[in-house]
């Protein structure tokens, strides 16, 4: 009779296999496509990666020298105690004597004898012996935290479930249930086919969400969704849908706990605007409807009307376009609510506008660093290539009001990295046609102007810069080619100087270019920047405003190359033609120069932290610009375990980051970790870890004092969602079960 077939085998195989090398790409879709319907199988995969990671955590022990001839002098001892053969023939009679039925029944009858007597005369009823079966037992009391609203995206038949809920209390590391979390609104946002969330990125201030996805065939969509803005943020209060049900509100939190009580400039770290005009979407005191531009997603050519970076272009509730997801008069609050605030205020009536999914590039394969937003929310930024492989990568933008993302670069070997204010960070591959090792370059260019400047220093492979600008987390290692794109090998995640070797930073020293520090031709500004950056790579800034201009084609792959070969070439150049006399200490020099021509528009002073100087004798003050930095875990052996996928992600004051690492390309889990930036001494501060490593979901969300990501569970093939935080109340945890983690996302 043969034993059936177990038809998981050959997917768990696939699994094993994953662990130790890179699958075709058919394998890869015919897995994912596997694991997205079988629940046990994620589970031996999430089973198959914790035992891996438990072993590698083991430190090996070498044996001591002497521990043969111990072993054997042990063994000596034991025969010589050995009793002889007659005093063993003696006491197993004893033994079967002792083991006869009649003793052993008249021992038990003994015991039962004793038990009654015992409790009879002790008097102790079975109510009392009930009642001591369930000792009380004192539940940990949950802390609060400063209040931050936690958003969570799932992907139901019905469509795109949008859920925000609001945390303020938290509770002991030790126990991690005695708080729950109320979703106080629910969105459904239309979503076509069956999709699987991979990325998740939301702007809070702006309420745009961008969202990629990866169908059964292993292509990937980008798209966004913009949401309502909060009209008052204090407390926190969303109106729900009608089909929610009954309004769920929030206690109102104090001001001087709550991290909310802050507009939407405040989070973008600008000033606000000196103005007395309601927000957006409130008329004026006076009655009068505050003018606006009539293309308020189109940034102006001239620089002195170009939006600030802390606003956010909308038009009037009364002309809402498709896609704003504004709410009717009838869900929001009644006027005089206590909620709001200011029972004065008048709430005008706003037509119900459903928010829309909208797919900004479809049917691609998205490479490098996840869609991220600017900080002001304004942009989007990702790359991508053909899913077919016809063409290299590009990077893409989109801005609000674009019904398809533009192409920023055309030559077939751009890696969306991250954003540097406002400007977009690229690296790129020096050449993929040779077996040789490849060699990373990293640009940074201005997606308002065109304008591309090279990075002199070792800006390594997809550096994550911080919000401040000083600081950026890269992967050092070696690169291979894959077709037209490359993949990591071998390498590991460091903490690098990025402000050193920033070409757009107001201190750093451009060789030949007179405007270095002048702002570098800012987002607002028609015109480009005159400097030597700006003629060196003239036809680099033409090409990438040309390519913006242009219809939301893929470059065709020999245009590409052709291109490619001849960026190459203008680099090399650039790099013969340059003097190398710029010391590093000239390039960390924050005094402003006397010439005209090179002061610098922003003081150094203003922010010590994000600009300053380094302190002597720091990591990163003892290496060159161009070097590796400061590892990220000097502990891991980037020969046996190498990072060869991950993510990073900065809290908003740049003082902590997360990162999570795999070395199994495409895996769903691996380990996650958030570690302090000590500012000061410039250096990573081990000594106090926010989250130790552990296993977890690709996908995570870092807010000002917390993360939230998907950890293991035992009843859940899929895991659950935690919360930690930390703060002058020490640690905190929380789990969230509310929410179906198979096909969500959470994000702050």
């Amino acid at each position: 009779m043969k034993h059936a077939v177990d038809p998981h085998l050959p997917f768990r195989q696939l699994i094993s296999e994953r662990l130790d090398g890179v699958l075709p790409r058919d394998a890869t879709v015919r897995l994912r496509a596997h694991l997205a319907i079988c629940p046990p199988c994620r589970m031996a995969e999430r089973a198959y990666l914790r035992d891996r990671l438990a072993l590698r955590s083991m430190n090996p022990l070498p044996p001591p020298r002497d521990l043969w001839p111990r072993t054997a002098a042990a063994l000596d001892r034991e025969i010589a105690r050995r009793p002889s053969t007659s005093r063993r023939l003696r006491s197993d009679r004893r033994a079967r004597r002792a083991d006869s039925p009649a003793l052993m029944l008249s021992a038990l009858a003994s015991l039962v004898l004793g038990v009654a007597v015992v409790g009879t005369q002790f008097g102790t009823s079975r109510d009392d012996l009930e009642a001591t079966d369930d000792p009380v037992v004192a539940l940990p009391t949950p802390f609060g935290v400063p209040t931050q609203a936690l958003a969570f995206v799932e992907l139901t038949p019905a469509g795109l479930a949008i859920y925000q809920t609001t945390v303020d209390r938290v509770c002991p590391p030790a126990s991690i249930d005695c708080a729950e979390v109320s979703t106080t609104h629910r969105r459904l946002v239309a979503a076509p086919g069956e999709l699987t969330a991979v990325s998740l990125d939301l702007h809070e201030a702006n309420g745009r969400l961008a969202l990629l996805t990866i169908d059964d065939m292993g292509n990937d969509t980008v798209s966004v969704v913009t949401l309502q803005r909060f009209l008052d943020p204090v407390p926190p209060f969303v109106g729900p849908l009608r089909s929610d049900g009954p309004v769920v509100r929030s206690s109102p939190v104090s001001p001087s706990v709550s991290a909310a009580d802050r507009t939407p400039d405040d989070i973008d770290g600008t000033d606000p605007p000196a103005s007395d005009d309601p927000p957006e979407g409130l008329p004026s005191h006076d009655g009068v409807e505050p003018s606006r531009s009539d293309h308020p997603d189109r940034p102006s050519d001239e620089p002195d009307h170009a939006p600030s970076s802390g606003a956010s272009a909308s038009t009037s509730p009364s002309a809402s376009a498709p896609g704003t997801g504004l709410l009717s008069s009838s869900e929001l609050p009644a006027v005089g609510d206590p909620l709001l605030g200011s029972p004065s205020a008048d709430i005008p009536s706003i037509s119900p506008v459903p928010a829309a999914l909208q797919a900004v590039l479809e049917d691609v394969r998205v490479v490098g660093a996840p869609p991220s937003w600017s900080s002001d929310g304004e942009m989007l930024a990702f790359s991508a290539m053909p899913a077919d492989a016809s063409g290299g990568p590009d990077v893409y933008t989109w801005r609000s009001g674009d019904a398809r993302a533009q192409q920023l670069t055309d030559d077939g070997a751009s890696y969306f990295a991250s954003w540097a204010g406002q400007r977009v960070v690229v690296s790129r591959p020096e050449t993929v046609e040779t077996a040789a090792a490849i060699r990373a370059v990293t640009v940074v260019i201005d997606p308002g102007t065109g304008l591309e400047r090279l990075v002199e220093g070792d800006g390594g492979w997809l550096p994550a810069v911080d919000p401040s600008g000083r600081f950026a987390i890269t992967w050092h290692g070696d690169l291979e080619s894959e077709g037209l794109a490359v993949q990591p090998i071998h390498g590991a995640l460091s903490m690098i100087e990025w402000r050193a070797i920033d070409p757009f930073a107001p201190t750093s020293l451009v060789p030949g270019d007179s405007t270095a520090g002048q702002g570098g031709g800012s987002l607002g500004s028609g015109a480009p920047d005159r400097g030597a950056g700006a003629s060196a790579s003239a036809g680099a800034g033409a090409s990438a405003t040309a390519s913006a201009e242009a219809p939301d084609t893929l470059p065709d792959p020999d245009r590409a190359k052709a291109r490619r070969k001849a960026r190459e070439k203008r680099w090399a150049s650039r790099a013969a033609e340059e003097t190398p006399n710029v010391s590093p200490a000239a390039s960390l020099d924050t005094s402003p120069d006397t010439s005209p021509d090179t002061s610098p528009t922003t003081s150094s002073a203003a922010s010590p932290d994000a600009t300053g100087p380094l302190v002597e004798g720091s990591p990163l003050a003892t290496r060159e610009p161009g070097g590796d930095g400061v590892p990220v875990e000097p502990r891991r052996d980037v020969a046996a375990d190498p990072v060869r996928e991950w993510e990073v992600r900065w809290s908003a004051d740049s003082s902590a980051f997360g990162y999570w690492v795999t070395e199994t390309p495409g895996a769903a889990w691996g380990q996650l970790a958030v570690l302090r930036v000590d500012h000061s001494s410039a250096s990573i501060d081990e000594e106090t870890v926010l989250l130790a490593p552990t296993l977890a979901r690709r996908s995570f969300t870092l807010g000002e004092d917390r993360v939230a990501w998907v950890a293991p569970a035992e009843d859940r093939p899929d895991g659950e969602l935690r919360l930690r935080t930390w703060g002058p109340r020490g640690y905190g945890s929380l789990r969230i079960r509310e929410f179906d983690v198979s096909t969500g996302l959470p994000a702050f």
